[in-house]
């Protein structure tokens, strides 16, 4: 992963549809927020990207694990990809979840603090975004699922 890119990671704001209830119910205070699209940060296509995150749900399934839809964006929402928001209260099986799915980093949220992890020990640092609650966009958006 090149330095670029988990820079603009750092950026990362949240879009988190009308049904999305897991985060607004206050269920749970530790969660991941993983992305099962465009593996090793390479544009896939939409039909690949829909079965790697159908794989990563019934992986989830399988192991009771609940979620929801969100939506990782630019804070132009300029790009925006639909994501998973993960009741998981153990940081390690986040991580290796992500890897598991090929991705580089994940958001892990702990008491409303946002941070950045990386997949792999060899690359960057966790890194501290802030508040959860701050990087929600209030967007009246209809997003396509590509």
């Amino acid at each position: 992963m090149t330095q670029d890119l988990w820079e603009i990671y750092q950026t990362t704001c949240f879009v988190l549809p009308e049904q999305t209830n897991l985060f607004q119910a206050g269920l749970c205070r530790n969660f991941a927020i993983i992305s099962a699209r465009n593996p090793e940060g390479k544009e896939q296509s939409s039909h690949l990207n829909r079965q790697v995150e159908q794989s990563m749900k019934q992986w989830l399934n399988k192991r009771g694990y609940d979620y929801s839809r969100i939506y990782g964006c630019s804070p132009s929402l300029d790009y925006v990809e639909p994501s998973l928001l993960i009741d998981m209260s153990d940081k390690a099986t986040a991580t290796k979840l992500a890897a598991k799915f090929k991705q580089n980093a994940l958001f892990w949220i702990s008491d409303n603090q946002l941070y950045l992890m990386p997949c792999s020990q060899i690359s960057n640092s966790k890194v501290n975004l802030g508040v959860f609650s701050k990087r929600i966009i209030q967007a009246n958006l209809i997003l396509e699922e590509p």
